[in-house]
């Protein structure tokens, strides 16, 4: 602590002595007294800022700290002096020691808290500084303390914890909303198994239609040829029969395509097409029709129950 300050040709002093008490001390005085004038220039004998007197010395005890580059140890008092002729010079027990030594060494011994920087003055750091000269003054401030901290942690994991649960419960109403959404959107769809197959089918018969129609007309006469041909196996002498399962083969082809084109000219292009892109939305989603459908039925009763069941990608 600071138990003595002396200032010596300071502005309108001749001569300032003063012995400080243990504690909390507070300089008080009418507006233009010169308190923080006075504060600056107990500062200055710190190294922080320029000094206002000719001489200048600070006494402080009871610090407990040690430094084998200025000879100082544990129990040891502190005496810094400044003196201002042609140009100020400082001393750290008697030993001539530079502005910019000293200020680094004055953090150390004090702290200046300044109004232009409130960070200092943050609740917490105010708080936490008056625990620690409470806890050194009280050994039973000092076990209040350590047990409110250990009970201020313990709350502090269960806001923790039960923000988790509320999250959680956030997170599975987003998700039976979601469900209930993609359920809706399967209803709405109703695929069917094998469909998706079906409808390609009937989309690659549709866009090759022209061609297979073209390529029909051209082969028809084929079976004009069919008598020619089985009279010249029969004077060839061969068995026709695998002839005429070909020719009979062929044409149930052609028929089965002409049967399959009436049923293709009553559908609508633009409602398969509509459908087929609905049911690969689902399978993009789902990975097959099968899938699509099984979750629809794991999912239906999500939203009721509250019960997180779901198969997210």
């Amino acid at each position: 602590m600071i138990n003595r300050i002396y200032l010596k040709d300071f502005l309108s002093f001749n001569e300032v002595d003063m012995e400080l008490n243990s504690g909390l001390v507070v300089f008080t005085g009418p507006s233009g007294a010169g308190k923080s004038v006075l504060m600056q220039t107990i500062l200055s004998l710190f190294a922080i800022g320029e000094s206002k007197a000719s001489l200048g010395e600070v006494s402080l005890n009871g610090l407990n700290i040690e430094n084998e580059a200025y000879d100082i140890s544990l129990d040891d008092d502190i005496i810094i002096k400044e003196i201002k002729k042609d140009k100020v010079r400082y001393f750290l027990n008697s030993q001539t020691i530079s502005k910019k030594n000293l200020n680094q060494f004055s953090k150390t011994l004090i702290k200046h808290l300044h109004l232009k920087d409130t960070s200092d003055f943050d609740s917490a750091k105010l708080l936490s500084f008056l625990d620690s000269l409470c806890m050194k003054e009280s050994s039973e401030f000092k076990v209040l303390k350590e047990n409110y901290d250990a009970t201020f942690l313990k709350l502090q994991e269960i806001k923790k914890e039960l923000k988790k649960i509320n999250d959680d419960e956030l997170k599975l109403e987003d998700l039976k909303e979601f469900a209930k959404f993609e359920i809706e959107k399967i209803k709405s769809i109703n695929p069917e198994i094998g469909e998706y197959d079906e409808l390609n089918d009937i989309k690659k018969k549709l866009s090759k239609k022209e061609k297979i129609q073209e390529a029909m007309e051209k082969a028809s006469p084929l079976f004009s040829y069919t008598s020619s041909a089985n009279s010249a196996l029969e004077l060839l002498e061969e068995d026709s029969a695998f002839f005429d399962e070909a020719i009979n083969e062929l044409n149930n082809i052609f028929e089965k395509f002409n049967d399959s084109l009436s049923e293709l000219e009553e559908l609508d292009i633009e409602n398969v097409l509509d459908r087929i892109e609905k049911l690969s939305g689902l399978q993009k989603r789902f990975g097959s029709i099968e899938q699509s459908l099984e979750y629809k039925k794991q999912n239906s009763f999500l939203h009721l129950k509250g019960i997180n069941t779901l198969d997210n990608d």
